[in-house]
Protein backbone atom coordinates (compact mmCIF):
# COMPACT_ATOMS: atom_id res chain seq x y z
CA UNK A 1 0.00 0.00 0.00
CA UNK A 2 0.93 3.60 -0.64
CA UNK A 3 2.07 5.50 2.17
CA UNK A 4 0.22 9.01 2.64
CA UNK A 5 1.90 11.92 0.57
CA UNK A 6 2.53 13.63 3.65
CA UNK A 7 3.85 10.48 5.61
CA UNK A 8 6.84 10.57 1.81
CA UNK A 9 7.10 14.39 3.11
CA UNK A 10 8.20 13.64 5.99
CA UNK A 11 10.14 10.89 5.24
CA UNK A 12 12.07 12.81 2.51
CA UNK A 13 12.54 16.27 4.70
CA UNK A 14 14.24 13.87 7.46
CA UNK A 15 16.81 12.23 5.13
CA UNK A 16 17.46 15.58 3.59
CA UNK A 17 18.57 16.86 7.04
CA UNK A 18 20.45 13.89 8.18
CA UNK A 19 22.03 13.74 5.08
CA UNK A 20 22.67 17.07 4.74
CA UNK A 21 27.19 16.24 5.56
CA UNK A 22 26.75 14.22 2.98
CA UNK A 23 25.72 15.60 -0.04
CA UNK A 24 27.07 13.18 -2.36
CA UNK A 25 25.83 10.52 -0.82
CA UNK A 26 22.26 12.01 -0.46
CA UNK A 27 22.41 12.66 -4.76
CA UNK A 28 23.34 9.11 -5.20
CA UNK A 29 20.86 8.41 -2.62
CA UNK A 30 18.08 10.31 -4.40
CA UNK A 31 17.10 7.76 -7.87
CA UNK A 32 16.87 5.22 -5.11
CA UNK A 33 14.69 7.13 -3.12
CA UNK A 34 12.50 7.49 -6.09
CA UNK A 35 12.60 4.19 -7.46
CA UNK A 36 11.33 3.13 -3.99
CA UNK A 37 8.24 5.50 -3.95
CA UNK A 38 7.34 4.29 -7.05
CA UNK A 39 7.70 0.34 -5.50
CA UNK A 40 5.20 1.25 -2.57
CA UNK A 41 2.97 2.55 -5.44
CA UNK A 42 3.12 -0.13 -7.66
CA UNK A 43 2.79 -2.44 -4.66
Amino acid sequence: MALPLYQLYLLTKNVIRWKQTDQGVFLLSLPLMLFAYLALFIN
